[in-house]
């Protein structure tokens, strides 16, 4: 196996403070868990292979600086890179 690519993403598309915590939850399950799960499938073959993890992340992630921007790209972009950190 030479790569996997994590690019699934969903976004809620709201404001976290008008936004409901099932929303966020809905978010942070496809968002984060699902490149968990994916990556953690994979990584006995990716190891064995020296294989490489891709996650792909959306630019809207950068767009809101402000604490209480969009929940889905925001929170995925922040999640994501912590679980690339802890693989590498």
């Amino acid at each position: 196996l030479w790569a996997i690519i994590n690019n699934a993403g969903i976004s809620k598309g709201s404001e976290i403070e008008i936004t409901s915590i099932q929303k966020i939850e809905e978010v942070i399950d496809v968002n984060l868990m699902g490149t968990i799960r994916v990556t953690k499938a994979f990584l006995p073959l990716l190891r064995r292979s020296k294989g490489r993890v891709i996650n792909v992340a959306s630019a809207a992630g950068e767009l809101y600086k402000k604490p209480a921007g969009l929940v889905s790209p925001k929170l995925s972009r922040i999640l994501r890179t912590h679980v690339e950190k802890k693989i590498s």
